[in-house]
């Protein structure tokens, strides 16, 4: 087992091995796949140590921090067996199995204190036998235990220490005892409900508990019912019964809910079961990843796009759930993508896409090397036209035509928008403008764009960093950072790319980023980037996040949490103040995307930490948008003067674009300068958007989560009626835009209706009473159509 952790270290990216043992002569099956390795590129010695002797530790340890780089990790995987029943152990027995496992342990923390060596990560190889117990095992059990109390030791002390407890392995090959258990016969162990541990299993569990703050652990797979059998009611061990008790209640939480999906799978046509085994893999890959489900690529893998083997456990259980069978671990590897797994949830129940899949697989004959290199290449994977993303957007766009309904994307504007646009030569009332606070289209907005063209020109040409700055630069810069309170604060020409840039560019291999889980996709984007831990925590829930930083914070460098100070999709916004006692608490940082709520929250306009009574130096991070409250385009980072040095020598999406256009930056000094003058616009908005909401709910409409917002969504439950309605209402002179599946889940299909300061009373009360009788009117259609009586 220590040969095969040595080979996953090497699938990780580890250069250099130390490999130890009481012979320095390694077997066959070894020597062969040490020198596999080596051609790969990795340094590997061999040493001969017996780590019960410490004599013989302190020297390697030595011998490594003269001669080898930094030592990162330590595997102590030795260990031998000497059974016999309890009566027939004698001490000389115990002396022998505590030597390699126990003494070999303390051995080698003793001599790492000693040197004071950091350490990412020491590991221990414990024994289900100090669980669970085994038959003649009572010394290999107590060595084992006491492993697992080093490593507690170790923990407690503030040092890398993990004990997994590992139950009996098997041969990837024949299902034979590996490890410990080689020679053994395995179906005893099936007999009483035990199972074995396959490699691929073995890595998956290896990799995730390894980032886990935990000091002992226990990886075994066992059916508690049969297990338990074994032992009378009035003798069954107590911790058993714990553990069982635990694992029953978990079956039962996932059965409440087993079967949904199944269900409906075997109900439907079979035409129609391999899509609704799409929907619903893409469904939870899309949940899993924190991503709209349209934005996924089917064929790229799901290890590049951030799914890390936590995240992939939790996804496959969920998926499991839902289709009432058990996926294969080895459906798993870095390789895997969605489409993959529409296969292998295909096959498990029984669709003809799955079945004739299988089937392909299994009588495809294997091809020689040079014949497989001469195959053709597929359409799909040269001709832009063939790509089936492109031809799935086709389909969806055609669907319009199908329907019979306008296309309600790309609409022409053919003016100004603010409260009212014209498109198509009609004036309509508009609730599709990011335009808050009337600062597009503002005289003294337009003006002071006018003069910076004549004074500036059009563009700035190239980065600020290689062709110099313009004053208006600086003067934006400024007057972001005094509004908001900030120390300094950097502009750039997209929000999109702010986000991204700047999250890619501070993060790194090694940290941690928690994020809520309707984060924007340039969040998601930027963590992608970053190539940091990425997590997911459920909207809003300042709980869950940090009890996700209570149980992972210690395992990584920087920790970042990411909110948004108003979810642009329902119109809600996180609770500031707890946010930042938990990141304070965890020595995390905290960014808040202010993109819609900087101009909208707070008093004077100020944002969510003006609304919440906070100053901006609480929050490390302060992002936020150009387009919106400040009529122009961009976005900007406020937070220490260290951060946005830092960020105008080095960020990519600074340094190699762009710098943002004079007319765009004076418009933005201009709209600030206009907002400080008259604070009076926010109120407007805001009294404007919590007018909207209360109308709507009167009006029965389901406007969700919403909080006094200009964001307003009013749930539909279904993208056809949603897009149904958006069409009615615009032609009766609403502008409003439908978001439909696979934008949002199927049941949150909706209609999004952005509020300003510029809308008047009768345009929004007209709007809602509009809006419902419309609804109420397709409803009453609908169950015309299927027969209801209404």
């Amino acid at each position: 087992l220590g040969l095969e952790a040595a080979g996953w270290l090497v699938d990780a990216g580890a250069g250099t091995l130390v490999l130890c043992g009481r012979s320095a002569a390694p077997g066959e099956t070894a020597t062969a796949r040490i020198e596999s390795w080596r051609k790969r590129g990795v340094a590997v010695h061999v040493r001969a140590v017996d780590v019960a002797d410490r004599t013989q530790v302190g020297p390697l340890l030595e011998w490594i921090g003269s001669e080898l780089p930094p030592l990162a990790g330590v595997l102590h995987a030795a260990g031998v067996l000497d059974d016999a029943a309890l009566p027939n152990q004698s001490w000389a027995r115990f002396e022998k199995v505590f030597a390699p496992k126990a003494i070999g342990g303390l051995n080698l923390d003793a001599c790492l204190r000693e040197r004071a060596e950091p350490l990412d990560w020491f590991v221990a190889y414990s024994s289900i036998a100090a669980v669970i117990g085994s038959p003649g095992q009572a010394n290999y059990a107590a060595a084992n235990a006491a492993v697992d109390a080093l490593m507690q030791a170790r923990r407690a002390d503030g040092l890398p220490g993990l004990s997994i407890q590992w139950g009996p392995w098997a041969d990837a090959e024949n299902g034979s005892g590996a490890g410990m258990a080689a020679g053994h016969d395995t179906a005893k162990w099936t007999q009483i409900g035990l199972g074995t541990i396959r490699p691929a299993e073995g890595r998956l569990a290896f990799d995730t508990l390894l980032h886990q703050p935990l000091a002992a652990v226990g990886c075994f797979p066992i059916e508690w019912r049969k297990f338990l059998a074994q032992f009378p009611r009035s003798r069954s061990p107590k911790l058993l019964d714990d553990l069982a008790l635990r694992h029953r209640r978990d079956a039962a939480a996932v059965n409440a809910v087993a079967g949904r999906a199944r269900g409906r799978i075997d109900a439907a046509a079979e035409a129609e079961r391999a899509g609704i085994v799409r929907e619903v893999v893409v469904g939870h890959v899309a949940k899993t990843l924190g991503i709209a489900a349209a934005a996924l690529d089917h064929d790229r893998p799901l290890s590049q796009m951030g799914l890390d083997s936590l995240m992939g456990i939790e996804m496959r259980n969920a998926i499991e759930a839902d289709i009432g069978e058990e996926i294969p671990i080895e459906s798993f590897t870095a390789d895997t993508t969605v489409d993959d797994l529409c296969r292998v949830v295909g096959r498990l129940v029984g669709t003809e896409a799955g079945a004739s899949a299988a089937a392909d697989d299994a009588g495809q004959p294997l091809e020689p090397a040079l014949e497989q290199q001469a195959k053709p290449v597929d359409p799909a994977d040269w001709s832009v036209k063939d790509f089936p993303e492109i031809q799935e957007l086709a389909k969806r766009l055609e669907r319009f035509s199908t329907l019979g309904i306008d296309n309600p994307y790309f609409d022409v504007h053919e003016g100004l928008t603010t409260d009212t646009t014209v498109i198509g030569g009609r004036e309509l009332v508009n609730f599709s403008s990011y335009n808050y606070l009337g600062s597009s289209g503002a005289r003294d907005v337009t003006e002071a764009a006018k003069a910076a063209v004549e004074r500036f020109g059009t563009s700035v040409s190239a980065s600020r960093v290689v062709s110099g700055e313009k004053t208006v630069h600086r003067e934006l810069e400024a007057a972001i950072a005094g509004f908001l309170g900030a120390e300094d604060a950097i502009v750039y020409v997209g929000g999109h790319s702010t986000n991204e840039t700047t999250i890619g560019h501070l993060m790194r291999p090694g940290d941690l980023i928690l994020h809520d889980e309707l984060a924007h996709n340039s969040i998601i984007q930027g963590c992608r980037l970053s190539a940091a831990q990425r997590r997911p925590f459920p909207h809003n829930d300042h709980e869950a996040c940090e009890a996700m930083l209570r149980q992972m914070r210690g395992d990584y460098k920087r920790a970042l949490v990411i909110v948004e100070g108003v979810y642009s999709m329902d119109g809600d916004y996180p609770d500031l103040r707890r946010f930042v006692e938990l990141k304070d608490r965890h020595r995390a940082l905290l960014f808040v995307d202010e993109a819609h709520s900087i101009g909208t929250m707070g008093p004077t306009g100020r944002g969510i930490a003006e609304h919440f009574g906070l100053e901006a130096r609480q929050v490390d991070i302060l992002m936020g948008t150009l387009s919106k409250a400040f009529g122009s385009c961009g976005g900007y980072v406020a937070g220490s003067r260290d951060l946005v040095r830092y960020l105008k020598y080095t960020a990519p999406g600074f340094v190699y674009s762009v710098g943002l256009s004079p007319a765009n930056s004076a418009a933005a000094l201009a709209a600030i300068k206009r907002l400080e003058r008259d604070p009076s616009i926010v109120r407007r908005c805001i009294d404007n958007s919590r007018l909207f909401l209360r109308l709507a709910k009167e009006a029965g409409l389901d406007t969700g989560t919403s909080n006094d917002t200009p964001v307003v969504p009013v749930i539909i439950g279904n993208s056809l009626r949603a897009l149904k309605l958006s069409r009615r209402l615009h032609a009766l002179g609403f502008n409003v835009q439908p978001i439909l599946h696979p934008a949002v889940e199927e049941k949150a299909a909706r209609l999004r209706f952005f509020i300003t300061s510029e809308h008047r009373e009768e345009q929004i009360c007209t709007a809602v009473a509009t809006t419902a009788r419309e609804l109420e009117a397709m409803t009453a259609a609908d169950a015309h159509a299927q027969g209801v009586p209404g």
